[in-house]
């Protein structure tokens, strides 16, 4: 008897539309930033459309609000990279509620009001420490909480809370601050014949990484000290070396003296090993042995086979 799957028709219509309501579950970000903001008084962000007679109507500032504010929790800043994931992104979805603002009117409604912005975010930001929340989307919040007693501990507390507010208040405007200036930036300026749009958009991309370097994280690697020269090399020897190339038939291991071994596919494992990169990784870090030195053809054969012995 074939198995049987749940029903899965792609094409299927439905009957009757489904609510953005059962997208997500009742826990989830986005209605917690919906249902909070939606107790806030926004006056301040209706007030600038107030009888400018403007013929086209502009989007509901709640609803622009609730976009930006979940993007901006979730590690999002870039207008480009918000309006692309309206179209993308369930919770945004659900945000909009059916709307889709270009990135120009994203950028244009956050550079207009940035301080009242930077308000509401703090504001929110407030609440959901009050309800006990210890993130907030990215957002690393303290959890900590004033006990009903008056005691050493519960000033200490309270004194701790108010010290890491500051804190959160401060980066959440730079935050903030950091990501309307990226998008003044006229990045079509820097293009030239050495890097192009694309690049300059990573680059910008990276750096909106709240608390990230974009450079790799650089160790120092330090080899046998002692151990400068072929020389000083003798079978048996065990060193710390780190891979720099990967081939069909191996790894070459710098081991620090000038000239990389060789981790033949046969001495990389007590097993048979098909490919080496199953093993092996450029820039791994490895303790291998010496198996033998031929100073005349420059060859130095490496094993990191716990049962090898020295070959000819």
């Amino acid at each position: 008897m074939g198995t049987r799957y749940r029903d899965y028709n792609p094409e299927q219509t439905f009957l009757l539309p489904p609510s953005p309501s059962d997208w997500l579950p009742q826990e989830h970000l986005a209605y917690f930033i919906a249902d909070t903001l939606d107790t806030l008084d926004l006056s301040s962000f209706h007030r600038r459309y107030e009888g400018d007679g403007r013929r086209n109507r502009p989007y509901h500032p709640t609803m622009m609000l609730k976009v930006l504010v979940y993007a901006y929790a979730t590690g999002v800043f870039s207008s480009r990279k918000i309006a692309r994931k309206i179209d993308e992104d369930v919770a945004l979805r659900v945000l909009a509620a059916g709307n889709r603002p270009d990135f120009r009117t994203i950028n244009r409604f956050r550079a207009e009001q940035i301080e009242e912005f930077k308000q509401l975010f703090i504001e929110i930001v407030r609440l959901a420490k009050r309800s006990g929340l210890l993130k907030l989307g990215t957002l690393a919040l303290d959890g900590t909480k004033v006990k009903a007693n008056a005691s050493k501990h519960k000033a200490m507390s309270y004194q701790r809370m108010q010290e890491d507010e500051v804190r959160l208040v401060a980066e959440i405007a730079e935050l903030i601050e950091r990501a309307d200036l990226r998008e003044r930036i006229d990045l079509e300026r820097y293009v030239d014949e050495s890097i192009g749009l694309p690049t300059l958009r990573d680059i910008v991309a990276e750096l909106a990484r709240p608390g990230r370097d974009p450079r790799e994280q650089f160790e120092a690697f330090e080899f046998m000290e002692g151990i400068e020269d072929m020389k000083d090399l003798e079978p048996g020897l065990m060193l710390p070396g780190i891979v720099t190339n990967i081939t069909a038939f191996g790894a070459f291991v710098d081991i620090g003296v000038h000239q990389d071994g060789l981790l033949h596919i046969s001495q990389l494992a007590d097993r048979y090993v098909k490919d080496p990169n199953e093993i092996v990784k450029v820039a791994q870090k490895l303790q291998v042995r010496v198996l033998s030195v031929d100073m005349d053809r420059k060859r130095i054969a490496l094993s990191l086979r716990k049962d090898s012995a020295a070959v000819e």
